[in-house]
């Protein structure tokens, strides 16, 4: 963007991430949409002039649950140059269900994000979301997203474009953070039209001269007699008891490298226990687990036994 001041929608904003960085640009927020609570109160706290409502389906239906016709849509959403929205990640996550689309209740608030691109066409559209959504389980999922985009006369690249924070130097705002996340930059085209197929808008290797081994993150790390209220920040039982059974468990297994897969205790069984409707992706982690369960047999039995007895 240029120095000259713009306007940005902030859909699913939650703390506001996008919302730091578009204004570091010379961005306006004329509306944020963010359902958490938590979520809500920090952002409240840290941007008190931006308006925020808790649901985008106030902005695209009715009351009565009937989708808004696209000029009722422009009249509640404040014009725009820049709509961007890290719209919800759970149906995509490996750590979710990946149901994806089929999720009624969050897969599908993609396209309230379409109804709103589609009543204010903003000029720049960014999108953010797990990696997982490009992978081969939502194919068909993110060809629509990508279709959608370009039938309203959007250029956008096809190939998502993955980003984590520790490929970025310090003084090119990295943070020792490995999460891979993909964005999606989607423009109207004036008069000149940048072809975003023809080669990447980034690389992997982002910072010339910059290895992410050379992160150091003691440095990022405060002193607890610096921090205020230090009870407020620390471990409760409980979760102090999850980590040491974790790190118990790390320190045990012999394996060099723990699987990619998800860790489920309760899957550790030498035969895997499959309900004739579990859905594939399950099956196959159950499968998994249990594999994982009887190379490491003995050594997963004697940590369950000191854990739980």
């Amino acid at each position: 963007m240029n120095e000259q001041a713009f306007g940005f929608l902030d859909l699913f904003a939650g703390i506001g991430g996008f919302h730091h960085a578009l204004e570091a640009q010379g961005g306006s927020c004329v509306l944020a949409v963010e359902r958490d609570e938590d979520c809500q109160q920090v952002y409240r706290h840290t941007f008190p002039n931006t308006p925020l409502v808790d649901d985008i389906r106030s902005l695209t239906q009715t009351d009565e649950g009937d989708d808004r016709d696209l000029a009722a849509v422009g009249a509640l959403v404040p014009d725009h140059d820049v709509l961007c929205a890290g719209f919800p990640c759970q149906p995509f996550s490996k750590s979710g269900f990946q149901e994806g689309i089929r999720d009624r209740s969050r897969g599908t608030l993609f396209y309230d994000v379409m109804t709103i691109i589609m009543a204010k066409q903003p000029r720049f559209v960014l999108l953010e979301n797990v990696r997982n959504i490009a992978g081969p389980r939502h194919i068909d999922t993110w060809n629509g997203i990508i279709d959608s985009l370009q039938e309203q006369g959007y250029q956008v690249a096809r190939d998502p474009l993955v980003l984590s924070p520790h490929l970025l130097a310090p003084a090119d705002g990295g943070a020792p953070q490995v999460r891979d996340r993909v964005f999606i930059l989607a423009y109207q085209p004036t008069s000149h039209v940048f072809d975003l197929n023809a080669r990447p808008l980034l690389d992997r290797q982002l910072s010339l001269g910059w290895s992410p081994d050379d992160w150091r993150i003691e440095d990022y790390l405060d002193d607890d007699k610096d921090i205020a209220n230090l009870d407020r920040y620390q471990l409760n039982p409980d979760e102090r008891a999850w980590v040491a059974a974790w790190q118990a468990f790390i320190e045990r297994i012999e394996a060099d490298r723990l699987p990619g897969f998800p860790i489920w205790v309760d899957a550790f069984v030498a035969k895997p226990n499959i309900p004739p409707e579990t859905p594939e992706w399950k099956s196959n982690f159950l499968i998994k687990n249990s594999e994982f369960y009887c190379q490491h047999r003995d050594t997963i039995d004697s940590w369950m036994k000191d854990q739980w007895g």
